[in-house]
């Protein structure tokens, strides 16, 4: 055991270095159990207050692991099933093109939509400011912008009503296309049904019941004080990035947690995956289900997902059947963490 922790710690400390990564830090579930924990480097470039297991980190696209686990709990706790059409919550999508769509299409990466359009995304004004330069980015935006029209997004109503006029790109349920931003619908339907905000929901029955006292939506003063910087890999010094803060689209980019917490989320997941693992067809080569990438690597069954963004990168995985998992944060975007996972993972399990 000895080895194997001295052995992973050199994999994490020669990869920050290699790449020149201000902070980093990682913890592995190993038979179930916590295996490893460890941090490495700085919450910031300037200053010397380590990067550790508690350090708050951006989730990003993690957050949306949060909102399929809340849809979860509201079908096991409710009449509602992820299998009905978002038309019986939202009466702007019971056109014919639309009313098929189901919230397990969204959890599944299913809806239809394409991705190109970051209309959830773009509400939060200061990281859409650092994209503005980006062609791809711009154009996109102003092709989202001619279609559903310039007039400000209010409410996360009005987000439903916009996305009602975005066109599909396939049917929905005929193919799989990472997207999060449609998770937001899924959002707003808990909160007609549950009569809660979604930052309620997901505080009253997921962060409570798991013991999440750190993990949070949004960051305030106290909380900035225990939560890492992010940059933007460049020549020369690395560039801080704005943190991210995007009230109307929380539930798709917005929660800030720990390795040590993500970690505790992890080994609740875990429990789910086992009872699931059978719903899956075996000889497709990936698929999305409850927020989680799955796919099969040598033999194995393996759900990740990454929460790269502008100025941080972060990887979670789990291998069920070994009841393994793991979770990487580094404060600085543009890494191919599922990489640096994969090695670890090949030297824990046969």
């Amino acid at each position: 055991m000895e080895r194997q922790i001295e052995k992973i710690t050199n994999i994490l400390h020669a990869y920050r270095i290699g790449h020149r990564i201000p902070g980093l830090a990682a913890g592995i579930i190993l038979n179930g159990q916590i295996f490893y924990i460890r941090g490495f480097g700085t919450t910031n470039a300037s200053s010397y207050r380590l990067f550790t297991a508690d350090t708050l980190f951006a989730l990003q696209d993690m957050t949306s692991l949060f909102t399929a686990q809340s849809m979860l709990h509201l079908a096991q706790h409710s009449d509602f099933s992820i299998n009905k059409p978002l038309k019986d919550h939202l009466s702007c999508f019971d056109s014919q093109e639309l009313r098929s769509i189901t919230t397990k299409h969204i959890l599944s990466h299913e809806t239809g939509f394409t991705g190109d359009f970051p209309l959830v995304s773009s509400l939060d004004s200061e990281m859409s400011l650092w994209y503005q330069d980006i062609p791809a980015y711009k154009e996109n935006l102003e092709e989202m912008q001619r279609i559903i029209g310039t007039h400000a997004i209010q409410s996360r109503e009005d987000i439903a009503s916009s996305f009602s006029k975005l066109p599909l790109k396939h049917r929905p349920g005929s193919q799989t296309e990472y997207n999060i931003e449609p998770f937001l619908l899924a959002a707003i339907i808990l909160e007609k049904l549950s009569g809660m905000t979604w930052e309620a929901y997901i505080t009253t029955h997921i962060f409570q019941p798991l013991g999440l006292n750190k993990t949070r939506i949004h960051l305030d003063a106290a909380a900035a004080n225990e939560a890492s910087s992010h940059y933007i890999n460049a020549i020369g010094q690395p560039i801080e990035a704005p943190v991210p803060y995007n009230p109307l689209g929380a539930p798709i980019a917005s929660i800030f947690s720990t390795v040590n917490e993500m970690l505790v989320f992890l080994e609740h997941c875990l429990l789910q995956s086992k009872q699931a693992t059978g719903a899956f067809i075996q000889d497709t080569p990936s698929v999305f289900m409850q927020g989680w990438h799955i796919e099969e690597e040598d033999g194995k069954q393996i759900w990740s997902l990454s929460g790269n963004q502008l100025g941080g990168s972060s990887y979670i995985e789990m291998v069920p059947a070994f009841s393994y998992g793991a979770v990487i944060f580094a404060n600085i975007d543009m890494l191919r963490l599922p990489r640096l996972a994969k090695r670890i993972r090949n030297f824990l399990l046969p």
